[in-house]
């Protein structure tokens, strides 16, 4: 099913024309007998339907039928999506893509010539929907936008803007042909019942009474032979029936969150109320008094926190709160603070000045026994137990920090980083390529086309970590200056063996999924020539040659990064970089190529070089975490109330960090080995 609307582009954010203010979808009927009401385009932004929703440039029949959906087909997003109560409509931000300029000049181009009908755009969505009959039409009456999988420019637009395409609609042909055909037996058979001009604007609510009516004050006169015309009417009305409860649970649902919305509620009572209120239908009456005794009860609740009783405990949580800061910026003393931190540098001034005043401070042991005195720490709930934590807590903010400062993630250009949810082992297949595809003259029979080989690339996660141990000697001692170095040590370990795990698939021309060493004769992807321009020249060249299995049609990968020893660094940058070390205003081939050199300082071979394709071309590695977790975690070993700082006055702390990865496409990469 079909259904348009206008969506219009209302202004330019920016004035290149890479952000777009729009209009997605004004309440109301549209010129193509469509309703919105509302609460239903309100409850669509509230649930966040169009926010994030992604642009694909693809024909119109490609966009019905929600195919060729690929990252070199995304062209743009849609966020800051919000319902204006004063248009009726909602609006959003659309943001073009760098690499979709044509899009940005073209709608540039229309909007500079008022001539906004030049395109459009069509939204690809599923709607739960009825028939309904007003003011004599018979219209589609949308009840709930269930979810919006894509909103693309199209040639074809509506007039005046552009088209809204709505697939996988919840009504059916046939609820629709029942209703009509249950109105034209009472007009023909119970004329009696209604009078014929109110019959059109009939809801099915209405319906249902009217029939009930019927075959109750009927059935004693039907025949025997009529008696299959009653059990049509009860199915009839059964499936009415259903169908009028759906729309009752979806009004329930509307009236609910926009009454939601204009209270003061915080967000765990609004849950709470949504989950009382599931499947129930509920006049607006109802829902407004569930509402109501729910905020009496959230006053007296912040009436009795204002109590003697309460503050104590509000000020011990702030005081808590505060220690943990504290503690958090004993690890920022003396450091130097990166450009964003700056801006908030006052942020990190209030800090414990020694660990031992920490200690001292949060647990009331002020002779650092391993004991605590309850009548001198912060909080009752603050013990050496809260303190082991929070230290971890401070270590791991300060390791996360130093863990992205490393500046050992230059492998993140070339990488496919994804998430593994378990340590099964991965398996990813690599499928060949077609030969071309056949002419077929007039009348002839298709041939078969050769299935292409695939190859198969496995992996299972690897855990890496280790501990680290806090002295009650050391606490007492007061050894600054080794427990602040603690994170920055751990995030170097950390960064460095992932940034090893990655770049020794090069450094070692590791095997890889076909039994084959990396870089091979067999794979064409190797060299033994030092660096210069000529031999970069001929790689480059390789990769471009580089074919698909199967079909042995050239693929055509663009070398991106240049990976060199600290050795060739000079060298690299010669040869990629315009002037470096030449002076020359006029760009060489090579130069106009914009290779990427990246030095890795731990490669001791000083003549090794290799080359690595931008992975939106050809993915040469793919690095997989484990839930997505890219940074390492700080777990506490044992319980420190009955572990090691109970035996042994020693607080320890386990690193671990989980990944693995695998060569994808050997195709990807070039390898010098001299």
């Amino acid at each position: 099913m079909k259904i348009e609307n206008e969506i219009n582009i209302i202004e330019s954010i920016d004035t290149k024309g890479w952000l777009w203010k729009v209009e997605i979808l004004r309440a109301g009927l549209s010129q193509n007998k469509n309703y919105y009401s509302e609460e239903v385009l309100r409850s669509s932004v509230e649930k966040k339907l169009f926010e994030g929703v992604r642009s694909f440039a693809r024909t119109d029949n490609e966009h019905i039928s929600k195919s060729n959906e690929s990252v070199r087909n995304t062209i743009g997003w849609f966020e800051d999506i919000k319902y204006s109560d004063e248009m009726k409509r909602i609006e959003g931000k659309f943001h073009i893509t760098e690499d979709a300029d044509w899009l940005r000049k073209k709608a540039l181009s229309a909007y500079q010539s008022n001539k906004m009908d030049l395109f459009g755009f069509s939204i690809v969505a599923s709607v739960r929907a009825e028939s309904k009959i007003i003011n004599g039409e018979k219209v589609t009456n949308v009840l709930e936008i269930l979810n919006v999988h894509s909103i693309d420019p199209v040639v074809n637009p509506s007039a005046g803007g552009g088209l809204i395409t709505i697939i996988e609609s919840k009504i059916t042909k046939n609820e629709d042909n029942m209703k009509t055909r249950i109105i034209e037996m009472i007009k023909k058979d119970f004329p009696d019942y209604i009078e014929n001009d109110k019959l059109q604007f009939i809801s099915d609510e209405e319906l249902v009474e009217i029939l009930s009516k019927i075959i109750y004050e009927t059935k004693n006169n039907f025949t025997e032979k009529d008696n299959k015309k009653i059990e049509v009417f009860k199915e009839e009305i059964d499936l009415i029936n259903k169908s009028f409860e759906q729309l009752k649970l979806s009004e329930t649902s509307n009236r609910l969150s926009e009454a939601l919305n204009k209270s003061t509620l915080p967000e765990p009572i609004k849950v709470k109320i949504k989950k009382f209120c599931e499947g129930k239908i509920l006049n607006q009456n109802e829902i407004n008094n569930i509402i109501n005794i729910e905020q009496d009860v959230y006053a007296s609740v912040i009436e009795s926190l204002n109590k003697e009783e309460y503050k104590s405990i509000k000020l011990k949580e702030d005081e808590a709160d505060k220690f943990q800061n504290a503690l958090d910026n004993f690890f920022f003393m003396g450091e130097k603070l990166s450009e964003e931190e700056r801006k908030n540098e006052s942020k990190y001034r209030n800090g414990f000045r020694s660990i031992k005043e920490a200690y001292i401070k949060i647990t009331g042991d002020e002779y650092i026994s391993g004991r605590y005195d309850n009548n001198k720490r912060i909080s009752e709930s603050i013990d050496t137990t809260s303190f082991t934590y929070a230290l971890a807590n401070s270590i791991t903010k300060k390791m996360i920090r130093d863990y992205n400062m490393m500046n050992l993630d230059t492998w993140k250009n070339f990488v496919d980083i994804v998430q593994v949810s378990d340590f099964k082992q991965q398996e990813r297949i690599r499928i060949g390529g077609y030969g071309n595809l056949s002419s077929i003259s007039q009348g002839s029979i298709y041939p078969n086309i050769s299935t292409p080989t695939d190859e198969r690339v496995t992996y299972t996660l690897s855990k890496y970590g280790g501990t680290e141990t806090i002295t009650l000697e050391a606490i007492r001692n007061d050894d600054v200056y080794t427990l602040r170095k603690i994170p920055t040590k751990l995030a170097r370990a950390a960064a460095q063996t992932l940034h090893e795990h990655v770049y020794n698939w090069f450094k070692n021309n590791s095997v890889i999924y076909d039994g084959k060493q990396l870089f091979h004769n067999d794979h064409n992807n190797i060299g033994f020539a030092e660096l210069d321009m000529t031999s970069l020249a001929e790689a480059r060249l390789k990769m471009k040659k580089q074919t698909q299995s199967n079909s042995n049609k050239p693929i055509g990968i663009r070398a991106k990064y240049l990976l060199v020893p600290s050795d060739l660094e000079l060298t690299a940058y010669n040869l990629t970089r315009l002037g470096y070390g030449q002076n020359n205003d006029v760009p060489t081939f090579l130069q106009e190529q914009k290779i990427i050199p990246i030095i890795v300082d731990y490669w001791q071979d000083a003549n090794n070089w290799f080359l690595v394709a931008d992975p939106r071309d050809a993915v040469c590695i793919e690095l997989g975490f484990l839930d997505g977790r890219q940074e390492p975690e700080l777990i506490i070993s044992d319980e420190p109330n009955s572990g090691s700082l109970f035996t042994n006055d020693v607080i320890t702390y386990k690193i671990r960090h989980i990944y693995s990865s695998a060569v994808m496409d050997y195709r990807a990469c070039f390898g010098a080995i001299i």
